[in-house]
């Protein structure tokens, strides 16, 4: 695991260590919970999705064994294990130490990398990635600064999946 010690919101990420780990797993449990329509958690919010919500949509990618993988803000890790089987190779990023050290125990797959990154500053090359994955998270991140981050990395013909819950 890479980390970036230069982390220029210290804040944020001090937020992503301590509250977010606890209410992501909180929340995709309650979605999982196939006996829930309304969250317990978010009074008046919907359930947040599934791990099959997930997998389905990462499906519509395409992946294919010769092609270059992102999971910007992956969480703690439940479409590795997928990403992995499908690519040659994936590259995991979060800005939260602790739920990059979670998404290290979903899978012991040699094609994967881990790294701890805001997703407004990658520390990657331009245009490397076929496929981008950011799943349930967009709408935590700086979205402008993501989007032309994300579009930095991808190869010309690239396919991205980006969700998140709010209007931006």
């Amino acid at each position: 695991m890479k980390n970036n010690k230069n982390t220029s919101d210290s804040k944020r990420e001090k937020y992503w260590n301590e509250d977010y780990v606890r209410y992501w797993m909180e929340r995709v449990g309650e979605a999982n919970n196939e006996n829930v329509s309304v969250s317990k958690i978010i009074k008046g919010d919907s359930i947040t999705s599934t791990d099959q919500s997930c997998i389905n949509a990462i499906t519509l990618l395409k992946i294919n064994k010769t092609d270059q993988v992102i999971e910007i803000a992956c969480g703690f890790g439940r479409s590795l294990p997928m990403l992995c089987q499908a690519a040659k190779h994936v590259t995991a990023i979060d800005i939260s130490n602790e739920m990059i050290k979670i998404a290290q125990d979903c899978t012991n797959d040699k094609n994967i990398c881990f790294y701890v990154y805001p997703s407004e500053d990658l520390p990657f090359p331009d245009q490397v990635y076929d496929v981008v994955v950011c799943f349930a998270a967009f709408d935590a991140m700086y979205q402008t600064e993501a989007l032309i981050e994300m579009n930095r990395i991808c190869k010309e013909g690239a396919r991205v999946l980006i969700t998140g819950k709010n209007n931006n």
